[in-house]
């Protein structure tokens, strides 16, 4: 398990001057809020419920490329059953989920656990499942001001071990206002507090990456461009897939801020959106390979 993180101080970082667009944050996307708040780390306690009529359970994929999937579900979507029938149909040996209520979402762990019996699920709403074998598995706290949770597992998966990691990092955001970050070249940062959860993040990422090749997968709030979640990727060696596309619309604006990315070893071949189910974001299906 891992040691409690110590304080991280991140030097302060300025907004390019010109380069955002201010519009009123909408409280439905849950952010300032713990969307998790009082669930249970150890789902497996949770009562379980009658298997899924065609529903079989999954499993471990072969060497070679398999498919995984995450997801922001939204905090307030009720859509229980299109958000399984997503998960389901993606064929994922690893799904990551963010803004996880167990009131909004009752019983959709339990109804996954047929296909997905490996379950990770922090406080703030971030979940990991699989039907790999898993050796270890917890939740790591990053933030100053601030607090998320990454969930993560220690699994054995195709070609060898992998750490996987479920993430949601916060917005951009000054006085309740969200910061629409728009990508003109290198030169955009986040806020003082996104890039203290960047640093932290690749504080676990660096210290970790000799216990198996890193997914980390989620909820970004940033494009892989932006230059915040940019010296991420330089500084961790990951990296996303080809044109990412557009998992979440504001103000009529497209942000690919979903992504899966993969540590040195593997690469993101493809990736591609899965259906609407009910959220402000589209679910996010990747395949990865071996390789650079």
């Amino acid at each position: 398990m891992l040691a409690a993180r110590p304080k991280l101080r991140l030097r302060r970082l300025g907004l390019a001057a010109g380069l955002a667009v201010l519009t009123a944050c909408a409280a439905a996307n849950g952010q300032g809020t713990a969307p998790g708040e009082g669930v249970s780390a150890a789902v497996s306690a949770q009562v379980p419920v009658a298997p899924l009529p065609g529903v079989r359970p999954a499993t471990v994929p072969p060497p070679g490329p398999f498919t995984v999937m995450t997801f922001n579900m939204n905090a307030y979507n009720t859509e229980v059953a299109a958000i399984r029938d997503a998960v389901l149909a993606s064929g994922a040996a690893v799904v990551a989920l963010q803004e996880y209520r167990p009131d909004t979402h009752a019983g959709l762990l339990a109804q996954l656990g047929i296909r997905y019996p490996n379950q990770m699920a922090c406080l703030r709403g971030v979940v990991l499942l699989t039907a790999l074998p898993v050796q270890d598995q917890g939740c790591v706290e990053i933030g100053d001001t601030q607090a998320r949770d990454v969930a993560w597992m220690r699994a054995d998966g195709p070609d060898g071990p992998w750490l996987l990691l479920s993430v949601h990092l916060s917005r951009p955001a000054i006085g309740g206002l969200e910061v629409v970050l728009l990508q003109l070249g290198s030169a955009v940062d986040g806020t003082e507090e996104q890039g203290a959860q960047f640093q932290q993040l690749g504080d676990l990422v660096v210290a970790r990456a000799g216990e198996g090749t890193v997914l980390a997968m989620g909820d970004f709030n940033a494009e892989p461009g932006w230059r915040q979640f940019a010296d991420f990727l330089d500084r961790t060696g990951l990296e996303p897939g080809p044109n990412p596309p557009t998992t979440r619309s504001v103000a009529g604006i497209g942000f690919a801020i979903d992504q899966v990315l993969a540590g040195p070893g593997a690469a993101v071949a493809s990736v591609r959106t899965g259906p609407d189910a009910g959220s402000d974001h589209l679910p996010l299906i990747a395949e990865i390979a071996r390789g650079p």
